[in-house]
Order: structure tokens, then sequence, then C-alpha cells
């Protein structure tokens, strides 16, 4: 592995704290919803179900945002690394493919989820499937987000290379 091969870069620290901010406080503003808005969104008619329904419908709907948030904290290692000059060394690369694949998995998640919790708040008695284009762009990211790991994977290959050389 090579020694870190670049300056110091210190927004990247910032991100980096931004992003840890983040991955803490999605998860807890679903929560948050769900508490509040969520009862009446999934409930309208104010007869709530049992107490393991409402529950399972939490869990569920934490799916998504927690592979955000884990996406979230991945990058924010890359952003840690490149804070401290380390942009081209392969555990930068194996984070941000982490970052990427928890990108997906929300993607996924957020097309499967919400029916999933509908057919559960309804009592099974409605099912409701869509694809927005959010989920659509998610998924595309993390493609792209997976494409430029792989980039960078080649470049730490190229720079333990040419540091033989030398």
């Amino acid at each position: 592995m090579a020694a870190p091969n670049a300056p110091a870069d210190p927004s990247s620290r910032w991100l980096a704290q931004a992003l840890f901010v983040a991955a803490l406080a999605l998860p807890l503003a679903v929560l948050g919803w769900g508490g509040v808005a969520g009862r009446a969104v999934l409930w309208p008619d104010g007869a709530l179900p049992s107490l393991p329904v409402q529950a399972a419908c939490a869990g569920l709907a934490l799916v998504p945002v927690s592979c955000i948030s884990a996406s979230l904290l991945f990058a924010r290692r890359c952003f840690l690394a490149f804070a401290c000059g380390a942009h081209f060394l392969r555990g930068t690369a194996r984070h941000l493919r982490a970052c990427a694949g928890a990108m997906f998995a929300a993607g996924v998640a957020g097309t499967v989820v919400p029916p999933l919790v509908g057919l559960l708040a309804s009592g099974g008695h409605r099912l409701a499937l869509g694809l927005d284009s959010s989920q659509v762009l998610l998924l595309l990211l993390a493609a792209i987000v997976w494409k430029v790991a792989a980039v960078l994977a080649r470049a730490s290959d190229l720079a333990d290379d040419l540091a033989q050389f030398v």
C-alpha cells in the first residue's frame, strides 16, 4: 500500500464531518416523521393497527434511510482519507465502492419498502407499486460512484507500480 500521495485537504475534513452529522440525523428525522405525520398518512381514519404492525412499519421505513446513512458513512471515510492526502490508496477506493453499494441498496429498498409498508398498514388489503425519478437517479448515481471507485482502484494500482520504480 502506498503512502499518502497528495497534499492534505482541509475542506475534505469539513465535508467528512457534515456527512457524519447527516448520517446520524437522517434516521432520526425519519423516526420523528413516522411518529408524528406517518401515522396520519398511513392510517388516515385514525384507526391504528396493533403495536407490532406499527413497529414493523417503522422498522421497514428505516431500511432505506439506514442504507443512505451507511453510504454517507462510507463516503465520510473517503473524505477523511482525502483530508490526509491519501487520494490513491486501495482502501479509499474500497470505501467509495462500499458507498456505492449502500447507495444502490438504498435505491432498491426505496422502491420495495413503500409498497410493503402500505400492504402492512392496510392489513393486507392494498398494494401500490411505483417507481419515481428519485429512486432511478439514486440507482444511476450508485452506478456512477461504483465506476469512479473502479477507476480510483486502478489509479491506486498504477500509483503502487510507479512507487516501485522510484
